[in-house]
């Protein structure tokens, strides 16, 4: 089995003992009534420790860190969409709505060491409110929660990555940039059924 530097594992390795620390499941979610004021989704999603991580819609901005591309630094992933959502306009559903919002979203990478060509370009883990056909339209709202890994290594062989959220075994075949690339979408139901992030 291949390894990461010694660095890069130390790094990781103080992240998941931190986060894990803290990790809890999934277990209850807003049972509604859902209301244009959020979207038609629902207001909260709550842990076992009976923790709730609501909608985040909020514009304040973060002086931590930077914005997307084109975007303010939003404590809230709110993207600006041409002709779907203005974020320098009130936020209104459906016609001034992102396509995409989250009730939690957690993103990190670990840059190369050197030249070891180990490299974790992207972790992704959230929870997610949609839509079935992307743009916001009522009745096609959709929930899901998310995990994507995309890594290069320098050489084949099996890699076992453990993360917050779970341990995903890859048997790479062809090294290099992104040769490991994982999506999980869990839960992704029929519109209006929030219950498939839940796990």
């Amino acid at each position: 089995m291949n390894t990461w530097s010694r660095r890069a594992l130390l790094a990781a390795g103080f992240s998941l003992t931190v986060t894990s620390a803290a990790f809890a499941a999934l277990s209850d979610v807003d049972p509604g009534p859902y209301t244009f004021a959020t979207g038609g989704y629902p207001m909260w999603y709550k842990d076992s420790l009976d923790q709730s991580l609501e909608l985040c819609q909020s514009r304040a901005t973060s002086t931590r860190a930077p914005g997307a591309p084109g975007a303010p630094a939003y404590m809230c992933t709110l993207l600006p969409e041409p002709g779907i959502y203005d974020d320098a306009l009130p936020l209104v559903f459906p016609d001034n709505w992102p396509p995409e919002m989250f009730w939690f979203l957690a993103e990190t990478s670990i840059p190369q060491v050197g030249n070891s060509g180990y490299e974790l370009e992207v972790y992704v883990a959230g929870i997610e409110a949609a839509f079935a056909a992307e743009n916001p339209v009522d009745g096609d709202q959709q929930s899901f929660a998310r995990i994507r890994i995309r890594a290069s290594v320098p050489r084949t062989g099996t890699y076992t990555i453990t993360h917050p959220y779970g341990v995903e075994t890859v048997n790479v075949t062809t090294a290099g940039r992104r040769a490991i690339n994982i999506t999980r979408d869990i839960g992704i139901g029929a519109p209006g059924n929030f219950q498939g992030a839940l796990g």
